[in-house]
């Protein structure tokens, strides 16, 4: 409701906030916006679901940490590779402003060194489920000591794991 109401430019739900009944509304509402609906496990592997301009997107994630089954039989991607093969999955514009969609540990991986090298993109959204987010402010901190210019949306969801509380949300935006 808030989304067809405000009308927003960009719309970020936290990783693991994604619900698969809303898709015909996220379609329907992404004419002209970003909606980032969170992530979903498919295949015990873990994809950002993204909706622009009527078109749904599954981004593979591309770094897990130790606590995702995923992280079992996927080797994380370097840097390098990340920039090469799957940056471009994760970029979208609105307004002719870039936005970098990132999950989780690919901010903590990936997003200092793509801000060095690229100074076109406008802001770096990060969707995350974890109980630290003190290494998430460190690399938002190392981000904007080099590259004031880059909006940084760390998106953190509420959680709990085995019935004890896991994330507590502390999102916040730097920039």
């Amino acid at each position: 409701e808030l989304i067809h109401k405000k009308n927003p430019d960009i719309v970020a739900l936290p990783e693991m906030c994604y619900l698969e009944e809303l898709d015909n509304y996220y379609l329907k509402e992404s004419k002209n916006k970003l909606i980032i609906a969170g992530s979903i496990y498919k295949n015990g592997v873990n994809y950002t679901v993204v909706f622009n301009n009527k078109n749904k997107y599954l981004i593979r994630k591309c770094n897990a940490s130790g606590a995702e089954p995923m992280i079992r039989y996927q080797e994380n991607i370097t840097t390098e590779d990340f920039i090469k093969y799957h940056l471009n999955n994760h970029l979208f514009k609105i307004k002719d402003k870039k936005i970098l969609i990132l999950n989780c540990m690919e901010y903590y991986q990936h997003a200092y060194m793509i801000s060095k090298k690229f100074n076109d993109i406008f802001a770096i959204i990060c969707i995350c489920s974890n109980s630290n987010q003190k290494v998430f402010i460190e690399e938002s901190k190392a981000i904007h000591n080099h590259q004031e210019h880059i909006y940084s949306f760390v998106i953190n969801c509420i959680s709990t794991y085995q019935k004890e509380e896991y994330a507590k949300g502390n999102t916040y935006v730097f920039g």
